[in-house]
């Protein structure tokens, strides 16, 4: 069962500036393998609760939060997870379930039961939450990544464009559905992931570009411009 721990920044950069930071954090980071130059596609299925908890959680600026994910990647190789993501505070927890396409499946027609059969605890915790809680796919996020990574430490900076979403077709897997976008044009969303301490020659980057951060949640940005979700 991966578990990853760690520390998250986001910011909303216009497309100069990331064309620039990229440049720059060339210079110390590499390109991961996965995408190279244009990145690859992630496809993200979200699930929440019938009065959507996480969803309003998120809204409400709560301290505690959490959001469960179906996530598959265009890269060679990727594999299905099952993911809980849970933050508290500025500590984030990601742990997650790796799938087959057929367990994956099952997954998003309410089947949470075969999370019982995998061994270790975390399965069987995530089962239970979502059986008891009565989770459901809601909305289907997606979005190209290019990603880069340190060599000497856990340390991700990501950038993500063309965001769009769907929540009439809650197909992971259907190639032919059509995603609306979502969020600001042009806008594209830096993320930047650590443990322990972030090198500063990442922190002199974003002084340097002048970029904003934010508490930024794709999942949320989705339902909302979608007005699915309650305000």
């Amino acid at each position: 069962m991966p578990e990853v721990l760690r520390r998250e920044l986001k910011y909303i950069v216009d497309e100069a500036s990331a064309a620039r930071m990229r440049s720059e954090l060339s210079e110390v980071l590499r390109l991961d393998p996965n995408g190279g130059d244009e990145g690859y596609v992630i496809k993200s299925l979200y699930f929440d609760t019938p009065d959507d908890s996480d969803f309003m959680d998120k809204l409400d600026g709560l301290d505690v939060r959490r959001k469960i994910r179906l996530r598959t990647y265009d890269a060679p190789q990727s594999p299905l997870k099952l993911e809980l993501k849970e933050k508290t505070g500025k500590q984030q927890r990601k742990r997650s379930v790796i799938l087959t396409r057929e367990e994956a499946e099952r997954i998003q027609e309410g089947e949470y039961g075969l999370l019982l059969d995998r061994p270790g605890d975390f399965p069987k915790q995530l089962y239970l939450r979502m059986f008891t809680n009565l989770y459901r796919p809601k909305c289907v996020v997606v979005y190209r990544r290019i990603a880069f990574l340190s060599e000497y430490s856990e340390t991700r900076v990501t950038f993500d464009t063309e965001l769009c979403s769907s929540e009439s077709n809650l197909n992971l897997f259907d190639k032919s559905a059509v995603y609306w976008p979502v969020g600001d044009t042009g806008s594209i969303t830096m993320e930047v992931k650590f443990s322990g301490v972030l090198m500063s020659f990442i922190r002199q980057v974003i002084k340097r570009c002048g970029a904003q951060q934010v508490s930024n949640s794709k999942y949320v940005t989705a339902r909302t411009v979608t007005r699915h979700g309650r305000r």
